[in-house]
């Protein structure tokens, strides 16, 4: 029911956790839901603009983003330019991660640094209708809690063709 009345304005509706919680002799789930825009039908994005990679595994490449990211800390990518729209257009962020939900949260910014969008360090993808003349785009990641966060393995940012 939900799923449809949603998508009626635009909308969608995507699971970001779940906990199971234990009282007594029973158990049960508790989600956390967030509603996202989504593009009208027939989209079709191109190649990634920008991609941000972290594999600490093998030793990081260069360029690569540590492990983790500090406390209270933010990490700002440079501005990707991008041709403006008189009418706009739609950018696809697609965020992976190793598991589960991080601390940390991804910005998106147009070249001014007003923010457009923001997701949370889960695997998934967001969609943003980019305002028009938008210049440019840049990526921000923050952590907001006292404790270190595990950063996205993968970052890449598309723009509506």
């Amino acid at each position: 029911m939900w799923d449809a009345r949603l998508g009626e304005l635009g909308l969608a509706l995507r699971e970001v956790g779940g906990q199971s919680v234990r009282l007594r002799d029973t158990s049960f789930m508790v989600h956390a839901w967030i509603v996202e825009q989504s593009p009208p039908e027939g989209i079709v994005f191109g190649p990634p603009l920008t991609t941000i990679e972290n594999r600490s595994r093998d030793g990081p490449p260069s360029g690569a983003l540590p492990a983790v990211i500090a406390p209270r800390a933010r990490v700002t990518h440079p501005t990707v330019s991008i041709p403006p729209s008189p009418s706009g257009t739609w950018a696809r962020l697609r965020i992976a991660t190793p598991g589960g939900i991080s601390w940390c949260r991804v910005v998106l910014d147009d070249e001014s640094l007003h923010t457009l969008a923001t997701a949370p360090c889960v695997s998934g993808t967001r969609y943003v209708q980019l305002p028009a003349r938008t210049r440019g785009i840049s990526i921000t990641l923050e952590n907001t809690s006292n404790r270190t966060a595990p950063l996205p393995t993968q970052i890449d940012l598309a723009l509506a063709m």
